[in-house]
């Protein structure tokens, strides 16, 4: 799989609308970029992996969207 096409899917998941479709958006990509034999991507994805509970999260309280 292309970078290019990785790097899209990335920046789709922040349009997820819940945080089950957001973490298993999430982790399909890193399944993906672990796959894709990219090396930068393979490290990007092993570093994200421990912070996926804080990125997908909800919202902290008082948070509203713009």
């Amino acid at each position: 799989m292309a970078a290019y096409v990785l790097r899209e899917e990335l920046k789709s998941l922040w349009l997820a609308t819940d945080t089950e479709q957001a973490e298993r958006q999430c982790l399909g990509w890193i399944a993906q970029a672990l796959e894709s034999g990219i090396a930068p991507l393979r490290r990007f994805a092993e570093r994200l992996k421990p912070y996926l509970h804080g990125i997908i999260g909800p919202p902290p309280a008082g948070c509203t969207p713009a």
